[in-house]
């Protein structure tokens, strides 16, 4: 444990003046992480606080650990927070698994405690790096997912991640501190626990150092994502267009990379659009996105609040929303379009609208057969979007101006503008 303290100070995996929240279960690993988190601080001045997650199972034997963490926090002089969850709740709620709402739950609750600069530290070992790496295998990860859990990453520190829970145990055993065991630990009911009691135990038939030899391949394959993503990222601001809504790539950009490059450009992509469960895309989505560049332009597929679509020479990425029709007002308005002021004027020099008495006025997306008098002449909006080469998904989101006439489209406006005489002005922002 010498050796994880040294390392922790050597990589500045913490420094001095952190807020550091300990998750503490009571068990004999995170009763080992307290303890060397303790130790630390003879070495490094840092906040420790010690936090323990209720889960409202186990009954008894779970208020039981939480006073075991509460009493021990306060005879090493550190603070104690206890949070309480309803894991069964949640797990129904979202349709997720006990085990998926639980560490959801506790990862929650102790950011909240931890704050946006504050770090959490978690007791995982290198037991439960190789059981992680042997779960994702067995459910079909991908390349990236065999790194498994990072030593510290979006605020986590994971200390622990080289140690064997034999080794936890006899550090504390050797102090004397005593801690909790968990009776579902011992059942076979959670994936975890079934992978950890039956198959492991039949593995090291095979080989007897399979866990070291899983954590090994989880140490690889972060090096490999740790080149690639640093690859990705000087690949994506060369040929990656970011608007506020989409992204656009020409296609002979992409015709220069090799699929492995491609895929994690379209993953990049995806997560910055549409709804969160993009950051999972699976092997089957990136291969679709990767067709699409054969499409006819305008052509493409929907993915889960996305819209990947050939247009033109490039490769679109469009988060798919339609934006409400909203009736204008004076003054300040929020709409789905953004923030727009209205006011009456007469002052010269700036455009406006006249417009009939009574007459309303409205943001909307445009329709089939909506038309626009420009110079005289009345132009399909269809058309107009077509000239400007305006790809169809953003069509849906183009602003459309209209009382009783269409007075504009986007910047386009209409010859029913006016230059004199009271009218009504409106501005992109707060007035």
């Amino acid at each position: 444990m010498r050796r994880v303290i040294e390392e922790i100070i050597e990589k500045g995996l913490i420094k001095e003046g952190d807020r550091v929240v300990a998750g503490v279960s009571g068990g004999a690993d995170s009763m080992a992480l307290a303890c060397l988190l303790k130790d630390l601080q003879n070495l490094l001045s840092y906040d420790l606080l010690i936090a323990h997650v209720h889960h409202g199972l186990r009954g008894t034997e779970a208020d039981r650990d939480l006073n075991f963490v509460k009493t021990w926090a306060q005879g090493q002089g550190l603070p104690f927070f206890a949070r309480y969850v309803d894991m069964q709740a949640y797990a129904r709620e979202k349709k997720l698994s006990l085990e998926e709402a639980g560490r959801f739950l506790r990862h929650q609750a102790l950011k909240d405690l931890a704050g946006e600069k504050g770090l959490v530290a978690l007791a995982h070992s290198m037991d439960d790096q190789a059981e992680t790496v042997l779960h994702r295998i067995l459910r079909g990860t991908g390349p990236d997912g065999l790194q498994a859990m990072r030593e510290k990453s979006d605020g986590i520190l994971r200390p622990l991640l080289t140690v064997s829970r034999r080794d936890l145990v006899d550090f504390l055993r050797d102090r004397g501190q005593t801690y909790c065991v968990d009776s579902t630990n011992l059942e076979d009911d959670y994936t975890r626990n079934y992978i950890r009691h039956q198959v492991f135990p039949i593995l090291k038939v095979i080989n007897p150092q399979v866990k070291g030899a899983l954590v090994r391949l989880a140490s690889l394959s972060s090096i490999d994502q740790d080149y690639l993503e640093k690859e990705v990222e000087r690949i994506y601001k060369q040929v990656v267009k970011e608007k506020q809504d989409y992204s656009l790539v020409d296609l002979a950009d992409l015709d220069l990379f090799h699929q492995a490059i491609r895929f994690r450009l379209y993953r990049k992509i995806c997560s910055k659009y549409g709804d969160k469960g993009l950051k999972d895309l699976t092997y089957d989505h990136l291969q679709k996105i990767d067709e699409v560049r054969s499409f006819g332009s305008g052509k493409g597929l929907d993915i889960k609040g996305l819209r990947v679509e050939k247009t033109y020479h490039q490769l679109g990425f469009f988060s798919i929303k339609k934006p409400k029709k909203i009736k204008l007002h004076l003054g300040e308005q929020e709409t789905d379009f953004g923030s727009y002021f209205l006011s009456l004027t007469e002052e010269e020099g700036l455009e406006g609208l006249a417009l009939e008495e009574g007459e309303d006025l409205y943001f909307r997306t445009w329709e089939p057969g909506d038309t626009i008098l420009v110079q005289g002449k009345s132009i399909k909006l269809k058309d107009l979007f077509q000239d400007k080469k305006l790809p169809r998904p953003l069509r849906n989101q183009e602003r459309v101006l209209v009382g009783k006439e269409i007075y504009a489209v986007g910047d386009q406006i209409s010859d029913h503008w006016l230059k004199q005489g009271k009218r009504i002005t409106i501005r992109k922002g707060k007035g």
